[in-house]
């Protein structure tokens, strides 16, 4: 009982490499008999490694291409996203070293494109006739502001469906926007 007593105490101080046990048996008058036994304190065991291949760098021009195309993307006022990026990447350079869609999104998020969902701000792609239309808007408001017309407003802001998204690619960089 005292044995046990003696072991658990020293198993609970981990700071001690050696121990010596003394019981009621092995006390005497004039002689203490010592036991040595060695404590194993367990080694952590190193990380484990993600598994797969390691991460590839890219030539500046593979950056220079996803962005560019990005880019067009956007001034053809299609919404940018990996699986279309990927398919405009693979028409305009046959022999792009990406070869997964999997891989291109990964590379885009080291390039600092980050997928974003947006609070409840619709993003509307318009048409040329719209922009053509708010021109002609802006100039008619700026000849009646210069003339001192009273000029009184209505809101109908309405929008279609299908021309807002609630998740966009976007540059932490200000690139490729």
């Amino acid at each position: 009982n005292g044995r046990t007593t003696q072991r658990k105490r020293s198993s609970r101080s981990s700071s001690l490499a050696n121990f010596t046990p003394t019981t009621h048996r092995n006390r005497s008058s004039s002689q203490i008999r010592s036991l040595q036994r060695e404590i194993t304190v367990p080694v952590a065991k190193p990380p484990q490694i993600r598994g797969g291949n390691l991460p590839k760098t890219f030539s500046e021009e593979v950056e220079n291409a996803i962005r560019h195309q990005f880019h067009v993307l956007l001034t053809k006022k299609v919404y940018p996203t990996v699986e279309i990026l990927f398919n405009q990447l693979h028409a305009a350079y046959p022999d792009f070293p990406i070869l997964s869609k999997t891989s291109l999104r990964e590379y885009m998020h080291m390039l600092g494109f980050t997928f974003k969902q947006i609070s409840n701000t619709k993003i509307p792609l318009e048409g040329i006739e719209i922009e053509a239309q708010r021109a002609i808007f802006y100039r008619k408001m700026g000849n009646l502001r210069s003339t001192g017309a009273h000029i009184f407003y209505h809101d109908e802001t309405w929008s279609n469906a299908s021309e807002e998204k609630r998740s966009i690619w976007f540059s932490d960089t200000g690139e490729g926007r």
